[in-house]
């Protein structure tokens, strides 16, 4: 049986975590995008929702309750990686050896998909020596790291609950870290979360998609059992096609 798209991204991943136990937790960037890429083509409502929430979570986020009191690089960052990810045309396919340049009109397209129509990125260079994004004004664009400083955590999506409003939703959402020392997986049926968080979202009509509004603490009661099965996407209004 041939392979999914989702199953050669895991496995890509997979051999990527052997090589971060020997440099401290280095993501090869070079190494993964493209696969990454082309697992995010193909997907159904659940994963495009995850896909959605991966280059957000898989840095780790501090919680936020407003896109006000969210870190302004984290804002930038995801973005910046929203949009490499989310590009299946071939545009931002990179090499070992070469920068990645990143369209600031891109980023801040991917700012609007994540987090809504009222966000406001403040671009500018920012991080440390070689894991530099650095911002060149007269190129309104990003030159990258090929080596970047990642939480290595899968999102898989636990329950969806209707929020107080009709367009809103609290997604609990499982940060899943790839296996023990001795085995590797990135199917996010094969682990137990690290960690609960709920994504708060909110649904935008106009061009009908969920963005993010907040991140929320949830505390993992003991006994908790979460099955993925529930997290049913088919009957929200994005899948509808409202």
């Amino acid at each position: 049986m041939a392979k999914t798209k989702k199953e050669i991204w895991t496995a890509v991943l997979g051999s990527i975590i052997l090589i971060l136990a020997a440099v401290g937790a280095i993501f090869l960037i070079s190494t993964a995008v493209r696969a990454v890429q082309n697992a995010l083509s193909n997907s159904s409502e659940q994963e495009e929702m995850e896909n959605t929430l991966l280059p957000i979570l898989m840095f780790d986020p501090a919680p936020f309750d407003s896109l006000e009191s969210a870190d302004p690089l984290m804002l930038l960052q995801s973005s910046i990686w929203s949009a490499v990810l989310s590009d299946t045309s071939g545009k931002y396919t990179i090499e070992l050896g070469q920068s990645l340049n990143v369209a600031e009109t891109d980023v801040d397209a991917a700012a609007i998909r994540l987090f809504g129509p009222d966000v406001k990125l403040n671009h500018q260079t920012f991080g440390e020596l070689d894991l530099s994004y650095y911002y060149n004004e007269s190129s309104r664009s990003y030159s990258i790291p090929l080596y970047t400083q990642v939480g290595v955590y899968v999102p898989r999506i636990e329950s969806v609950q209707k929020g107080e409003e009709s367009d809103t939703l609290a997604v609990t959402v499982g940060y899943v870290a790839p296996g023990n020392g001795v085995t590797v997986s990135l199917n996010s049926s094969d682990n137990d979360p690290d960690k609960y968080m709920i994504y708060d979202m909110k649904y935008n009509r106009e061009r009908k998609y969920y963005y993010i509004t907040a991140i929320r603490n949830m505390e993992r009661l003991e006994g908790m059992e979460f099955h993925n099965t529930s997290a049913n996407t088919s009957s929200l209004p994005g899948a509808a096609g409202e």
